[in-house]
């Protein structure tokens, strides 16, 4: 939601979701909003396209602009982080995975 109050619920439902740090990979949790801030409809494309070029270019990249991340996001001991840094994401022999999931400004939601 890029909110104090919203982010907290989505990385608790992610953690719900994708389970903890001993089941599996990391996942990676990224937002385009600090890049471009909100587009209202267009916030869905907008983070498909960051995925997308995230998977062309094998790389994650880190937050623009983040300075702190929310005290309220419980993601100790599970598998989410954030990505503060770039990091490598190649292609190997297992298949990559992305997910987008966005609630815009004026109610368009995309996943």
């Amino acid at each position: 939601t890029g909110t104090p109050l919203g982010d907290p619920i989505e990385m608790a439902s992610l953690r719900a979701v994708l389970g903890e740090e001993e089941s599996g990979n990391r996942v990676f949790v990224g937002s385009v909003k600090t890049n471009i801030g909100h587009l209202e409809s267009a916030a869905g494309i907008a983070g498909l396209i960051k995925v997308v070029m995230a998977m062309k270019n094998e790389a994650i990249p880190p937050h623009l602009h983040l300075k702190e991340i929310n005290p309220y996001l419980s993601i100790d001991g599970s598998r989410l982080e954030i990505g503060t840094y770039l990091r490598p994401w190649k292609r190997r022999e297992q298949s990559r995975f992305a997910g987008v999931s966005s609630f815009g400004f004026g109610g368009t939601n995309a996943h």
